[in-house]
């Protein structure tokens, strides 16, 4: 029997369900839905919560693995999305996003990044590049809640307004011409010394902290700083964005051993010690959370902190170990 026999001979119910599948994974893989824009203005509602759950079951990007290789995450974000946590993931040139206040549902088939029309458009990082991948993500609500992307590429950077129509703000700019980056002790001084292209970032995430005493933060006077942290081998930075574009380093954070820190001894049995991705997020206690994935494993460093900041000097003993093997929705 012909899968059109097959199809006519359905009840109307089955026949509308495998309609919904088919139109919702064509929409997910030709325009990449509305979850990839990260746009604030939209909703997340029950509907398409529910729709989502229809194509539950799409292979994850451990499965795009290539033989022989173990499987490797390029970027992890997660961002809140109308009160509900979407874990966004690049991996081997496609894009994955999950609800993860609910079930870790997907939220479409996973989606090639050069498919994606403000990456492949003139001058983005997939322009004319079918194969693209990101070395690193991160997105964050500036001051005026705007949804913000920032992404990085071998030695360069894109900037995206999402709320403002995905308008690309940097459009490919060397790392090298960033100051903060370039500066004595950065991550670009050695290669902007000798003018080559600076080495490509291993992780690029953004938190928010509040720098104020425990009494203007219980009287809601604290001020709320982001902060974008870089890390590449061994390495890691801290800057304090000032503007879009503008960020200033952190000289409590700026180029300190990885394997050196106390917050990373667990993740960081080896004399050097490298990440795979990073992403700040709370949990569903409010709990502030780093989570960070390094081979094969996830660690979820909490932050006890009062004041909400990332102590680098504090073992936690209460950190979550897990495996990525361990993590269904990754296959």
């Amino acid at each position: 029997m012909s899968p059109v026999d097959k199809f006519k001979k359905l009840s109307s119910a089955n026949k509308a369900i495998v309609i919904i599948v088919f139109v919702i994974i064509v929409i997910g893989i030709g325009t990449a839905g509305y979850f990839f824009t990260f746009n604030p203005d939209e909703n997340l509602s029950q509907e398409e919560s529910s729709a989502a759950e229809l194509v539950n079951g799409v292979p994850g990007p451990c499965s795009y693995t290539p033989y022989g290789e173990k499987c490797h995450l390029g970027t992890r974000t997660i961002t809140e999305i109308k009160g509900d946590r979407v874990e966004s993931i690049t991996a081997y040139g496609y894009v994955w996003n999950f609800n993860i206040d609910n079930s870790h549902m997907p939220l479409h088939a996973p989606v090639k990044l050069s498919s994606i029309g403000r990456y492949s458009q003139p001058y983005g990082p997939c322009y004319q590049d079918d194969n693209c991948d990101f070395d690193t993500r991160g997105t964050y609500e500036n001051r005026d809640g705007e949804r913000i992307e920032i992404i990085t590429v071998g030695g360069r950077i894109w900037i995206y307004n999402i709320t403002r129509d995905q308008e690309m703000i940097v459009a490919g700019k060397s790392l090298n011409n960033f100051p903060e980056f370039s500066q004595f002790g950065a991550p670009c001084y050695s290669s902007s010394v000798v003018a080559n292209e600076c080495e490509a970032f291993d992780t690029l995430d953004i938190r928010t902290e509040i720098w104020d005493s425990a009494q203007q933060i219980r009287e809601g006077d604290g001020r709320k700083v982001q902060i974008v942290s870089i890390t590449r081998g061994d390495a890691i930075w801290d800057y304090e964005i000032e503007k879009i574009d503008s960020w200033k380093s952190i000289s409590d954070v700026f180029g300190e051993k990885i394997s050196d820190l106390p917050r990373y001894r667990k993740a960081c049995s080896d004399v050097t010690c490298s990440f795979d991705t990073r992403a700040y997020t709370e949990t569903r206690n409010g709990e502030p959370l780093e989570s960070t994935t390094y081979g094969e494993m996830i660690f979820n460093f909490p932050i006890h902190d009062f004041d909400a900041k990332v102590n680098y000097d504090i073992d936690y003993e209460d950190t979550q170990v897990v495996e990525l093997i361990n993590v269904e929705r990754y296959f």
